[in-house]
């Protein structure tokens, strides 16, 4: 059970893996269009489908808008695999049209780097965390962490000014 939250994640998602040949169920909030409540609605497919693993990819500010829901996590004992992708805010308005426009306002007022320490997030809601900054921590370590029971956090640091020459290799890996 794949669940892909908004922005920056479901287009990716939507770019290179338009049709998937596994079986795989993939849900989303994306008619909502907003940030808020992905945690928790994802947590709602987790206590449905129990013995299935389960998955959320959202990014930074998704998951501070909606950290509180993972106390729920604990309290009915659910599996969840929280992948955060950390590129320190909102940076999908970097790709939309309109961006050479607000410029000089993008940063503070549209990206809104919030620098939360996921680790410490983690802690809070006794998750076990894992951070990947490699293709090689991919490789390694991704299937033991999401093959875990209980809540676990994986941070996928990254620095969206490399997304370009990233999906270029991704394009020709594939």
């Amino acid at each position: 059970n794949l669940f892909i939250g908004n922005s920056l994640p479901v287009r990716t998602l939507e770019k290179f893996c338009p049709n998937l040949d596994k079986k795989i169920m993939v849900y989303s909030n994306r008619g909502a269009s907003g940030i808020d409540g992905l945690i928790a609605s994802a947590l709602g497919i987790s206590y449905i489908k129990k013995n299935g693993r389960n998955i959320l990819i959202i990014g930074d500010i998704s998951f501070f808008y909606d950290m509180n829901a993972l106390l729920i996590a604990n309290q009915y004992k659910l599996n969840l695999n929280v992948i955060i992708i950390n590129n320190k805010g909102g940076q999908i308005f970097k790709t939309l049209p309109y961006s050479n426009k607000i410029e000089d306002s993008l940063e503070n007022f549209w990206a809104t780097p919030i620098n939360l320490n996921i680790k410490s997030c983690s802690k809070l809601y006794n998750a076990t965390y894992s951070s990947i900054e490699t293709i090689k921590d991919i490789r390694n370590n991704l299937d033991k962490t999401l093959n875990s029971k209980g809540l676990n956090i994986i941070e996928v640091k990254c620095e969206f000014k490399n997304t370009q020459e990233i999906e270029s290799k991704i394009n020709n890996e594939f």
